[in-house]
């Protein structure tokens, strides 16, 4: 990213603070460290390889946002809007989750360290994703649930309730 791209992007986040809109924004590559974003609005906007390290999110509603590709790494995402979210490739690492609903297609995603309060997987199709050494994975409720054979032996490795989770088979 060039000087002047960066500039203008910080421009934007600044406007964007003022007002707690972020939406329909392309903000790939960007770099929120150690950023508290409380309340933003980030709906259809492109995330594309973003990361969020040592950053607090919480409030903030991504609808239909594209993180593809965005790292979480010590930080907290809290209570966050993420329906119709594209997670491809996504990576939390050492992150708290709490009061959030996972839903639709969740795929190559990684879930390491993590710490889970109040997390739901609903109505997702989770494929080739990662549920390593997490806190609490068998508090996370997954209710009408797809996972393939490698994800499900994450969860079921991870002590995860299964109870509503069922296999996708080719």
């Amino acid at each position: 990213m060039t000087q002047m791209e960066t500039k203008r992007i910080g421009n934007k986040i600044a406007e964007a603070r003022k007002q707690r809109s972020i939406s329909d924004s392309n903000l790939n590559l960007c770099r929120f460290q150690t950023t508290d974003l409380i309340r933003n609005s980030f709906k259809n906007s492109l995330l594309i390889e973003a990361e969020f390290p040592k950053s607090t999110i919480k409030g903030c509603d991504f609808k239909a946002a594209d993180l593809t590709k965005v790292f979480f790494n010590l930080s907290s995402f809290l209570k966050n809007t993420i329906t119709k979210v594209v997670w491809n490739n996504t990576i939390f690492k050492d992150t708290q989750l709490k009061d959030v609903v996972f839903d639709g297609i969740i795929e190559n995603c990684h879930f390491e360290k993590c710490a889970f309060k109040g997390v739901k997987f609903q109505n997702a199709t989770i494929v080739n994703t990662f549920f390593k050494y997490n806190k609490n994975l068998n508090r996370v409720q997954f209710i009408d649930c797809k996972v393939d054979s490698l994800t499900y032996a994450f969860l079921k490795n991870g002590k995860a309730d299964l109870t509503d989770v069922s296999l996708i088979t080719k």
